[in-house]
């Protein structure tokens, strides 16, 4: 809000994502507004991992970026940008779900937590553990640690665990309490000995759920190694929102299901990552096989009486993992609403407003009814000559672990030539393109779900000119006159495995818009509407349904 201090956070990776230390260099820091107190310059040292500017200010309502630039004025990073305004609601950003090396990740719950705070910049965490691998005196210590962390205003730690059964009883789902002390239900008892509390076991989500009745928690199902069946077991007070990305994927059929079954739910995203990096978790050389998410809760304060409020409206949205602003609302009569509520009206009609501010240029944004999309928005127009195409590998095998698909591509054109290449969501550095001639290039890739893709900027490539397309999934041969901004598509197979080649501009430089849409409503007939954003790099954020029902 105007005049209310903030920060500026600035950290080192290594091409892994690792947080470096082994800086040694003075940056510049140019912001696109005036900010009080922001320092001209800043030094790195060796040992430092990261360097926070407390204390900034800005005074007028607006939209800042801040730029650190080297030695001869090039630009190093950007930051996400911040909207500074007199609103009810504030961004809060959150990893909620990850875990340390008690259990099955590495690095102890204290770095963990450390991480977070201090490396990631989140502001708020959760620790979710195993149950399974979860001792009492491991769950006591957890409590400690976020009863200890937890400081309202500025860092929030919410303590809670996995339920981890088997997909048959429920799949895996996670579990938080607003308070510390509260008991832990298990799933099974395969890796902790102590059997002293039988009444604590719950061998089904339908058993987990009977015995947090009474509980102050919240739930959330997910996908990971063993993938949540809502179908089997949902209990609308104890399970606001399913899960849609991790770093084990992107997975929109569980929305999907949640919306064949009649659920009102939302739609969070967090990491599931193992390496005690929570908010900044990127995939490694292992089965994962996307960046970790994130999920912005809309605040008016930060502190756990106003999370778990917000949380239970389905207040918040997510994103594959990028800081993207987004302030959704539908507006019936006079009454504006957020994200995530549940709206009965005699009114015939619902006006949509979306603003969104990405991190990257906008390549596309959707908005949908439940699982059918209404209408897509291209801020974008392509030329008359085809000067860039994407190449897009996406899906999964299956629901379950293993859903990992290994691509091994190669992409040559018959005529005119690549000039140059960008990747998107390539995380392995070791895993790169090679261009073999002017007019071909192979590469290999993995996709869980989400997407992995690769633009060729190219020269005289049209009419009648062939791409063509080997992969070990499937095959494409295709004329430059038939590709267009929405591309063609191969099914390969397996859930969801395709190709698609679609043509985009030179350069996309749109990252922001806003705009309005008047939808009709219909008595008896529910609209489930949400916007999912897609930017030029491949991030993607979903918003929270709105339900709303003339009657």
């Amino acid at each position: 809000r105007p005049d209310e201090p903030f920060r500026l956070s600035i950290k080192c990776n290594d091409k892994w994502g690792n947080p470096s230390d082994l800086i040694d260099q003075t940056v510049t820091l140019k912001a696109s507004s005036p900010v009080k107190n922001l320092p001209e310059k800043v030094t790195f040292q060796n040992g430092d991992f990261c360097k926070v500017v407390e204390g900034l200010i800005v005074s007028d309502c607006n939209n800042l970026e801040v730029h650190v630039l080297d030695e001869e004025g090039g630009v190093l990073a950007s930051s996400n940008t911040l909207v500074i305004r007199s609103s009810e609601h504030q961004h809060f950003w959150s990893d909620m779900h990850a875990q340390s090396g008690e259990t099955i990740g590495v690095g102890t719950a204290r770095e963990y937590f450390e991480f977070a705070r201090n490396k990631a910049f989140v502001d708020i965490a959760g620790h979710q553990g195993n149950d399974f691998q979860i001792t009492d005196a491991f769950w006591a210590h957890l409590n400690e640690l976020t009863a200890e962390y937890n400081e309202p205003g500025r860092f929030l730690t919410i303590p809670g665990y996995e339920w981890s059964g088997n997909t048959g009883l429920g799949g895996d789902h996670n579990v938080w309490y607003r308070t510390e002390g509260r008991p832990i239900y298990r799933s099974s008892r395969a890796l902790v000995a102590d059997t002293s509390m039988p009444d604590n076991d719950a061998h089904s989500a339908v058993d987990m759920m009977t015995k947090l009745q009474q509980e102050d928690a919240i739930v959330v199902a997910h996908v990971g190694g063993r993938y949540a069946d809502i179908k089997y077991a949902h209990d609308a007070k104890l399970e606001p929102s399913v899960e849609v990305h991790s770093s084990w994927g992107t997975f929109e059929w569980i929305l999907n299901d949640a919306f064949d079954c009649g659920y009102k739910i939302g739609i969070v995203a967090s990491s599931d990552g193992h390496k005690g990096r929570p908010g900044s978790e990127f995939p490694g050389n292992s089965q994962f096989g996307s960046f970790g998410g994130l999920t912005c809760h809309l605040l008016p304060e930060l502190d756990r009486d106003h999370f778990f409020s917000a949380f239970r409206r389905r207040q918040h949205y997510a994103t594959t993992g990028a800081r993207i602003f987004m302030d959704v609302t539908a507006q019936i009569d006079e009454t504006v609403h957020q994200i995530g509520e549940i709206i009965q009206t005699t009114s015939d009609h619902v006006t949509l407003n979306v603003e969104v501010i990405g991190t990257a240029p906008l390549e596309r944004i959707d908005v949908f009814d439940g699982k059918d999309i209404i209408e897509t928005i291209r801020p974008w127009d392509l030329s008359n000559q085809i000067e860039r195409l994407r190449i897009t590998c996406a899906g999964q095998h299956y629901r379950g672990r293993g859903r990992l698909v290994k691509w091994e591509v190669a992409a040559r054109l018959d005529a005119g030539q690549i000039n140059k290449y960008k990747t998107i969501n390539f995380w392995n550095p070791n895993r790169q393109p090679k261009l073999i001639s002017e007019t071909e290039i192979s590469w290999e890739t993995v996709t869980t779900g989400g997407a992995s893709a690769i633009d060729l900027w190219l020269n005289g490539f049209s009419g009648s000119d062939k791409l063509f397309i080997e992969t070990n999934q499937g095959d494409m041969t295709l004329v430059a006159n038939k590709i267009d901004m929405t591309g063609v598509t191969q099914e390969c197979g397996g859930m969801d495995i395709r190709l698609n080649v679609q043509q985009l501009p030179k350069k996309l430089s749109e990252k922001r818009l806003s705009i309005s849409r008047d939808l009709k409503l219909t008595r008896g007939m529910e609209r489930r509407l949400f916007v999912r954003v897609t930017q030029e790099d491949g991030h993607q954020a979903w918003t929270s349904p709105f339900y709303i029902l003339q009657s």
